[in-house]
């Protein structure tokens, strides 16, 4: 999508600014790929809306799910399914599914009871996907002042490759060439599992691709002064344990 056309998801996410979005506007009404897409798109965005107890679904981590579907969807069907259970799983692709089912299943954990919730978890397996959700965490900040700061951790596996999905919450801002840096830990040590930085409202997001060997049992998030670094040089910020 180039133009004004890829502003079709941030438009969906709710992150465009006021004159932004009236822009927008003006272009989906002229824009019939537009109009489409986000007929079909925001629909399967709703969907991602449960019926939660205290969290819902972090912005930042549906329109990743988003961005997926408009990557790699190859065809759209020519009308709309009966139900959004089937339009759910013919416009989301086995990747795209096992994410969510991880999204899902992590919430879930948090607190999660929903019928909706059962019904989309048990939709997704009778596709047979081999996707398993192996572990979760939830993060707490390590500075009594950032008691707001919070996030949540799963290690995914679909067929022989294994992921590790971090979603952060209300993340102090960062200064300059700042990242966020994900460790692994076991028995003392540590391993890079990948850098983020959030956005202006504190939410980021990682996927990281595991070792098949590796092991771990604790993460931790340091702020380190750019992304070059093999060790933590950067205060710690939050952690699993």
């Amino acid at each position: 999508m180039d133009g004004p056309c890829k502003q079709l998801i941030p438009y969906i996410a709710g992150e465009l600014t006021e004159k932004e979005e009236k822009q927008f506007k003006h272009h989906l009404d002229q824009c019939k790929t537009c109009s489409e897409e986000y007929s079909d798109m925001s629909g399967a965005w709703n969907f991602l809306q449960y019926d939660f107890k205290e969290k819902e679904v972090p912005a930042a981590l549906k329109k990743e799910v988003m961005e997926y579907v408009l990557a790699t969807e190859s065809e759209r069907p020519s009308s709309r399914p009966a139900s959004w259970l089937d339009s759910l799983k013919k416009q989301f692709t086995p990747l795209t599914s096992g994410l969510v089912l991880a999204m899902a299943a992590v919430i879930c954990f948090l607190g999660l009871n929903s019928p909706y919730f059962q019904e989309f978890k048990a939709a997704l397996q009778t596709d047979q996907i081999a996707t398993q959700t192996l572990n979760t965490w939830s993060f707490e900040g390590t500075d009594i002042n950032q008691r707001e700061l919070t996030g949540i951790a799963a290690v995914i596996q679909e067929d022989k490759s294994k992921k590790l999905i971090v979603q952060m919450r209300n993340m102090p801002a960062l200064k300059g060439s700042e990242v966020y840096q994900v460790w692994l830990l076991k028995d003392g040590e540590r391993e890079n599992a990948g850098i983020f930085k959030p956005d202006r409202k504190g939410t980021g997001t990682l996927s990281f691709s595991l070792k098949k060997d590796i092991r771990f049992d604790q993460i931790g998030i340091t702020v380190e002064p750019d992304d070059t670094s093999r060790q933590p040089r950067g205060k710690k910020v939050a952690g699993t344990g």
